[in-house]
């Protein structure tokens, strides 16, 4: 890339930031429930008693009378604690707006390092206008906090050629995980991804490309140890989260939510929350023949949820223009321009959209892996607006028969979008 070429990006790419800050400033007079998320009473609850006594420990209202302490992840609650002023959460969605506008540049370098300076543009372009992290940024909710750290773990990752920087960028992995246990599975499949692509060819710097993967586990362990230990001494186990066994539990059609926390709300008084997550899980064992069996109709229904192009949220709008155009972006992204980083890219998103489909695939389990799309949004909007013939009426035919499909569901779903 010449000096003007990188010039035109920074342009670029701060004129896109700008927009991405004007966009949550004018949609800030546009009501959002901060608490609408499920979870965050939870996470409100915690951060109180945080900062009320210095311990991470809530009592949940769908299992009264039992103190969970690790229930949910601990570092979200610390960030809203350490961000709450006389009890309003102001400066916390103030703070994960900021850190959704860094999301836009990050992005933009994993992508010119993956696939070149104008697909780079575009992705900064196609995260500023992104209403699905405005959306997520608004609410009480552990994504806002987990994407942006885990975008910027993988872009460290995805230009490191030294020990330090690998080092530092399983930390990074490591705290993602300490928001949402995901990361550790982003930070494994990472990890694979450096032992595979080393920075060049030859039998040493596969050796290198070895050692970089250690590295990375060496910081992801680091970032680990200190919250395992804690909870060790707390619930009797080096665990990351104890509510794993009533995802995977509802995620593979043993109850609903509500029968979910039924079961919780009996069994956790006399097990324990460690000892109710195992039993969870020895549920799905003991009923492990009839989950294979139903197992191919339920992964449908789950690919269906995770991946529907028609959301029916004003705000969700975004994923029906995004999916579509990655779909086809991933044609023009074939030919990386750095292997490791599209490797590094195409792993964040498997491994994130396995872990959600293996569980719950809810839509906001989605949010923190929409990011990684925008470069193949973007590679296809650049492919087919440079083929005059078809490429180009393609192009329209996608975005105008899109926002056609909003205004069929606007005047039959009784004006809701």
């Amino acid at each position: 890339m010449t000096r003007d070429e990188g010039s035109n990006v920074g342009r670029q790419v701060a004129a896109a930031c700008g927009i991405a800050v004007f966009l949550r400033l004018a949609l800030a007079f546009v009501h959002v429930d901060p608490l609408l998320n499920p979870d965050a009473l939870a996470f409100r609850d915690l951060a109180r008693s945080f900062a009320a006594t210095g311990r991470l420990a809530y009592v949940d209202q769908g299992a009264p009378g039992v103190e969970l302490f690790a229930f949910r992840s601990l570092l979200y609650p610390l960030f809203l604690a350490s961000m709450t002023a006389g009890g309003s959460f102001a400066p916390a969605l103030v703070a994960q707006a900021l850190l959704g506008v860094a999301i836009v540049p990050l992005m933009a370098l994993l992508a010119i390092r993956a696939y070149g300076p104008r697909v780079a543009i575009a992705t900064a372009w196609i995260g500023a206008c992104y209403a699905g992290t405005i959306f997520n940024e608004r609410q009480i909710a552990s994504e806002a906090l987990f994407t942006p750290l885990l975008v910027a773990a993988a872009v460290l990752a995805s230009g490191v050629r030294r020990l330090p920087a690998a080092l530092f960028a399983g930390v990074l992995f490591g705290a993602a995980a300490l928001v949402r246990p995901a990361g550790l599975v982003a930070g494994l499949a990472v990890a694979a991804v450096l032992a595979l692509f080393p920075p060049e060819s030859g039998a040493k710097h596969r050796r290198r490309g070895a050692s970089l993967a250690a590295a990375l586990l060496a910081g992801l362990g680091l970032a680990l140890a200190p919250p395992m230990a804690r909870n060790a001494a707390r619930v009797g186990s080096p665990v990351l989260l104890t509510s794993g066994g009533m995802n995977f539990w509802i995620g593979n059609g043993r109850g609903t939510v509500g029968e979910a926390w039924e079961v919780m709300a009996r069994e956790a008084p006399r097990r324990g929350e460690l000892g109710t997550d195992r039993y969870f899980y020895a549920d799905m064992w003991a009923h492990s023949g009839e989950i294979l069996c139903g197992a191919p109709r339920l992964f449908a229904s789950k690919v269906a949820m995770y991946f529907s192009p028609l959301p029916r949220g004003a705000w969700n709008l975004s994923w029906r223009f995004l999916l579509p155009l990655a779909a086809i972006g991933w044609w023009w992204a074939r030919t990386p321009r750095d292997p490791r980083a599209a490797g590094l890219l195409l792993a964040i998103l498997v491994s994130q959209t396995a872990l959600a489909l293996a569980a719950v695939p809810w839509s906001r389990y989605r949010a923190p892996m929409e990011p990684f799309l925008w470069p193949w949004a973007a590679a296809a909007c650049l492919g087919l607006w440079d083929d005059r013939k078809v490429g180009r009426p393609l192009l329209w035919a996608l975005l105008l028969g899109s926002v056609a499909l909003i205004v069929v569901q606007v005047v039959f779903g009784g004006g809701r979008t």
